[in-house]
C-alpha cells in the first residue's frame, strides 16, 4: 500500500521529439512530457538491485537484450502482443490480449482497480493512443476489437474525448506523425525503430513514412547513413519498411534488407 509507482518511457529523452504524434498526444492531453522519466534519466540496473524496485512491461512481454538483466524484477505485464511465455514465475499478473491498443487494456484495468485516478487527462491521453494504434477504428482496416470499442466508450464517460471528435484528433495525430520534413536521415532512423536478435544476430526495423524514392532524392548519401547507423546500433542486418500513399489514394510499402561485411575482430572490439 505505502509502494510509489511510476511511469517510465522506455527511450531516450532526445529521441521523444522525433515522435510527433506522440509529443501532440501529450501536448493534447495537457500534460507536460518534459516532467516525465525517460529511460536515460536513471540507471535502472542500480535502481532494481539497491532500492529493490519492481518492474510491469506495458506494450512488450518480453525485454530486449539489453534491459535483459532486468528478468528478475518483472513482476506484471500488460500487452497485446504474442505471448512469448517469459517471467511467468515471477509475475503476480501477466494481462495479454490481442486487442488493437494496448491501452485499451490499460484503461479497462484501471477502471476496474483504480476508476479514481482516471483523470480528464489520462482519459484523453489514452483516447488519443486508440484510436492510433486502431487507425480510428476503421472498419476496412479492422484493427479495433470489441475490447477497443468498449474501452473508448468508457473513456468518454470519465471525461475523455467525445466521440464526434474522434475523426478530427486521429487526423490531427497523423499528421503530426507523417510530418518528417525538418528530419534528417539519421532521425529517421530511430524515430520509430524496433529492434530484436536472433541467436546472435542483431537486426532492427526502421518503419519510414516516405517513398524509398523521395528518400534518396532527399539525401544523396543515403547508404552512407544507413551504414553509419547499423556500425552505431552494432547491427547485422537493418530491415527498412517504407510506407505512403499513392497519388491514387493506394496504400504502398517497400522493403529492404541492408547489411555491410564487419571484420569480426572489429565487430567484437566495438562490442
Amino acid at each position: 500500500d505505502d509502494a510509489t509507482f511510476s511511469p517510465l518511457i522506455n527511450i531516450p529523452r532526445k529521441h521523444f521529439g522525433l515522435r510527433g504524434e506522440a509529443a501532440g498526444t501529450f501536448a493534447g492531453a495537457g500534460i507536460d512530457a518534459n516532467m516525465l522519466p525517460f529511460v536515460d534519466d536513471l540507471d535502472l540496473r542500480t535502481l532494481c538491485e539497491k532500492k529493490h524496485a519492481n518492474v510491469v512491461l506495458v506494450d512488450h512481454n518480453k525485454l530486449a537484450n539489453s534491459q535483459s538483466f532486468l528478468a528478475p524484477y518483472v513482476v506484471g505485464i500488460i500487452d497485446h502482443h504474442k505471448d512469448d511465455q517469459q517471467y511467468v514465475s515471477s509475475c503476480k499478473f501477466r494481462q495479454i490480449e490481442t486487442v488493437g491498443s494496448c491501452c485499451s487494456l490499460v484503461a479497462h484495468q484501471v477502471l476496474k482497480e483504480a476508476p479514481e485516478i482516471l483523470t480528464q487527462e489520462i482519459a484523453t491521453l489514452l483516447t488519443s493512443a486508440i484510436l492510433l494504434d486502431t487507425s480510428n477504428m476503421d472498419p476496412n482496416i479492422a484493427k479495433g476489437t470489441a475490447k477497443d470499442k468498449d474501452a473508448l466508450e468508457q473513456l468518454e464517460k470519465a471525461g475523455g474525448i467525445k466521440s464526434n471528435g474522434y475523426s478530427r484528433l486521429y487526423s490531427k495525430l497523423m499528421e503530426e506523425r507523417m510530418d518528417i520534413s525538418n528530419l534528417s536521415s539519421a532521425e529517421l532512423l530511430i524515430k520509430d525503430t524496433k529492434y530484436g536478435g536472433i541467436s546472435e544476430k542483431r537486426f532492427a526495423i526502421a518503419s519510414i513514412p516516405l517513398r524509398l524514392k523521395d528518400w534518396i532524392d532527399k539525401d544523396s548519401k543515403l547508404l552512407e547513413s544507413w551504414a553509419q547507423f547499423s556500425l552505431e546500433e552494432n547491427l547485422d542486418a537493418l530491415i527498412v519498411m517504407t510506407s505512403f500513399t499513392m497519388e491514387e489514394k493506394n496504400f504502398c510499402r517497400e522493403l529492404v534488407i541492408f547489411g555491410i561485411n564487419t571484420p569480426p575482430q572489429d565487430k567484437k572490439d566495438k562490442e
